[in-house]
C-alpha cells in the first residue's frame, strides 16, 4: 500500500493541481522564448527591437537557461521565482496597507497565490510573471515614497513589457488628482524612465507602429465590458478556448457587487482610491478602446489583476468577520471551479501530440513542413529544428505576432524533396499528410 501512495499523490498534484501546467509542453509562444534567449545578447536586443516585446525578460532568460538549461521545467522555472517574489512583496504591501497581524495576511496571501490569473503565468515561460512582480514592486516603493526604487522598478517595468507605461501612468494621475503636494516630488521620479526609455522607443517606434497594424487581438462586443471583471479575476482568453465563457457574467456580477460594496463601506480613502485606479483605470480604458482597435489581451493587463487582489484584500479586511469569511470562501470556490474546468479544457500545446507521432515514423533525413507559421516555433523545439520549413507561405507577409522576425527566409520552401525523402506536412494541430516527388 505504501509504494501505492507515492504515485496516486504524485498522479494527484501533475494531473489535478496547478502543478499540472508545469509538466505540459511548450506553446509556440514559450518555444520563441527558447529561440530568442539563446540568441547572443546583441542579437537579442536587436531582434526584439522589431518584436512586440521589450528585451529584458529574454536577457535574463539566456542567462537562466546557461545555467539550468533549456527544457521546459527549467525555462518555467524562471517565472516560479518571479511569482515567488511577487508574494513576497505582496506580503509586504498588505503589512503596510492594513497593519493587521502576520497570520491574517497569511491568510490573504493564499487568495493570491491561488488566483488563477497570477498562477498560471508562474508557470510558463513568457515575461508576464516579471511584469507581475515588477509592478507590485513599484507600488510598494510608490506607496512607501522611495522614489529612487520606484524609478529603477519603472525603468526594468518597460523593458519588460510596453503596457507597463500604463503602470506609470496611472501613479502619475494618483498623484496629480489626490496627492498634489507630493506631485513635484515624485514628477521627476516618474519622469525619469520615461527618458530613459526614450532612446530605446525612437529606435523602434516605426516597426512598432507596424506591428501594431496587423495586431491579433480580437474587436470587443458590449458584453465584453459586462463579463470583464470574471477575466480580470481569472485572466480567462476566450480566443483560445470557451469552456468558461457561460460563468463570465455570473462571476462579474458577483465580483461588481463586491467592489460597489466594499468601496462604500471604505468610505473611498486615498488607499481605495489609489487601488482603484490602479485595478481598473486603464484596464477599462483598454476594453474601450477595444471596441474600435482591438488591443485588449487579458495577460497584457497583468499589472491590474495585481491591484485587484489587493483592492479585494482591502476591501474584505475592512469587512466585519462573518463577511470576510463568507466572501473569502466564496472566493475560493470560484478559484477551484475556474482551475477544475481550466486543467480539463485548456491543454497547452495540442500540436506537440501531432509532432511527436510524426518524429516517431519520419526517418532521419525526412522533413516537417508547415502551412501554417503559428505551428513553427513549437515545432523546432519538439523536432529536428533543421529540418522544419514553412511550405508555400509569403515570407513578407506581415503578421508580427507569429514571431516571424526569428524566422530566417531558408526556412521558407516551396518544393517537395525527392524520393526517398518524404516530407510531412502539417497544415493543423491534428492533422498532417507525407508527400514526395520521384
Amino acid at each position: 500500500m505504501a509504494r501505492k501512495k507515492g504515485p496516486y499523490m504524485l498522479n494527484l498534484l501533475f494531473n489535478f493541481t496547478p502543478l499540472k501546467l508545469v509538466a505540459e509542453f511548450i506553446w509556440r509562444d514559450e518555444a520563441f522564448s527558447y529561440f530568442m534567449a539563446r540568441e547572443n545578447l546583441m542579437n537579442i536586443v536587436l531582434t526584439t527591437a522589431r518584436d512586440n516585446n521589450p528585451p529584458l525578460y529574454y536577457i535574463l532568460l539566456h542567462f537562466w537557461m546557461k545555467i539550468f538549461g533549456p527544457s521546459s521545467i527549467a525555462m518555467r522555472s524562471l517565472s516560479m521565482i518571479f511569482f515567488a517574489v511577487m508574494i513576497y512583496f505582496c506580503y509586504l504591501l498588505l503589512k503596510r496597507l492594513l497593519k493587521v497581524s502576520d497570520k491574517k495576511i497569511g491568510i490573504y496571501l493564499v487568495l493570491i497565490f491561488f488566483n488563477p490569473f497570477l498562477l498560471y503565468y508562474a508557470f510558463e515561460a513568457r515575461m508576464y510573471s516579471l511584469f507581475a512582480v515588477l509592478c507590485i514592486c513599484s507600488y510598494y516603493f510608490f506607496i512607501n515614497k522611495d522614489r529612487l526604487k520606484v524609478a529603477i522598478f519603472n525603468t526594468l517595468g518597460i523593458y519588460t513589457h510596453y503596457f507597463f507605461l500604463m503602470v506609470i501612468l496611472s501613479q502619475i494621475i494618483y498623484l496629480a488628482i489626490y496627492e498634489r503636494h507630493q506631485f513635484k516630488k515624485y514628477a521627476k521620479v516618474l519622469i525619469l524612465p520615461l527618458i530613459l526609455a526614450l532612446p530605446w522607443f525612437l529606435y523602434i517606434y516605426k516597426w512598432l507602429l507596424g506591428n501594431t497594424a496587423v495586431f491579433w487581438a480580437q474587436r470587443l462586443q458590449f458584453s465584453s465590458v459586462v463579463e470583464s471583471l470574471a477575466v480580470l479575476l481569472t485572466g480567462y482568453e476566450s480566443a483560445y478556448y470557451s469552456y468558461y465563457d457561460k460563468y463570465l457574467w455570473m462571476v462579474s456580477i458577483y465580483l461588481l457587487t463586491l467592489v460597489v460594496f466594499g468601496v462604500f463601506r471604505l468610505k473611498t480613502n486615498k488607499t481605495t482610491k489609489m487601488l482603484l485606479i490602479w485595478s481598473f483605470l486603464f484596464y477599462y480604458l483598454v476594453v474601450i478602446i477595444s471596441f474600435f482597435k482591438p488591443i485588449f489581451v487579458p495577460r497584457y493587463l497583468i499589472f491590474s489583476a495585481v491591484g485587484f487582489n489587493v483592492l479585494m484584500i482591502y476591501i474584505i479586511n475592512g469587512l466585519s468577520k462573518k463577511w470576510s469569511i463568507l466572501i473569502l470562501i466564496s472566493i475560493f470556490v470560484i478559484y477551484i471551479h475556474y482551475w477544475w474546468m481550466l486543467l480539463i479544457y485548456r491543454p497547452k500545446a495540442h500540436e506537440v501530440k501531432t509532432i511527436m507521432e510524426i518524429k516517431k515514423i519520419a526517418s532521419d533525413k525526412d522533413l516537417l513542413y508547415l502551412t501554417d507559421p503559428i505551428l513553427y516555433f513549437t515545432a523546432r523545439y519538439y523536432f529536428d529544428e533543421k529540418r522544419v520549413y514553412l511550405y508555400n507561405l509569403d515570407p513578407k507577409k506581415k503578421q508580427s505576432y507569429y514571431g516571424l522576425v526569428l524566422i530566417p527566409k531558408e526556412s521558407y520552401i516551396n518544393l517537395l524533396p525527392e524520393y526517398p525523402v518524404k516530407a510531412f506536412i502539417m497544415s493543423s494541430e491534428d492533422n498532417f499528410k507525407i508527400e514526395t516527388t520521384l
